[in-house]
């Protein structure tokens, strides 16, 4: 769905520039590194209020920090990403920066792609599949929804706000499903 509807936007990028194909990287590359920024956004966020990252995952690639600073490869069918984390400042507040420093990585990253990177440069089908995905993934992952397994950043952002302030948290719920 989704994917295949990026892949789409960013063929013609590459026919812009003096390198076509450059465009084949960006198109396997461009997912993953959106997928990075969004969850080296979802860590810093969290190291900021006081949370101890042990762990971040993306596609197959995991980086732990326990016992130092590890870079493993493994076995993942997905270019999803996971950030494993120990609370360390408690409370809702903490919780919706720790879930908000995803998507607010990506929307950064779009926009500061979108701004700085002329399509004439020849690194523009990269940097703009990164800026069209991390401007992707960062809508969907506001969105909020959950199931048995999963809550989405949208979600876990919605739950935070709905327990600081149930008033504020009524007005959301309701905007969303309009």
């Amino acid at each position: 769905g989704l994917w295949w509807m990026l892949v789409v936007l960013t063929l013609p990028l590459g026919q812009r520039t003096f390198a076509p194909y450059f465009n084949i990287a960006s198109i396997v590359l461009s997912p993953f590194l959106a997928t990075v920024v969004h969850e080296v956004g979802h860590a810093a966020a969290g190291a900021l209020v006081g949370y101890r990252i042990r762990r971040i995952e993306f596609g197959p690639f995991f980086v732990n920090f326990e016992n130092g600073f590890h870079i493993s490869f493994g076995p993942r069918t997905d270019l999803g990403g996971y950030v494993a984390a120990l609370a360390g400042g408690k409370g809702p507040a903490n919780l919706l920066v720790l879930a908000a420093g995803g998507p607010l990585a990506n929307l950064a990253t779009s926009l500061i792609v979108f701004l700085a990177v002329p399509l004439s440069n020849w690194s523009a089908p990269l940097a703009w599949g990164v800026g069209l995905y991390s401007l992707a993934f960062g809508v969907y992952s506001l969105w909020p929804k959950a199931s048995d397994t999963y809550r989405s950043d949208g979600q876990v952002i919605s739950e935070a706000l709905r327990a600081l302030s149930p008033r504020r948290s009524k007005c959301i719920s309701i905007s969303f499903r309009i």
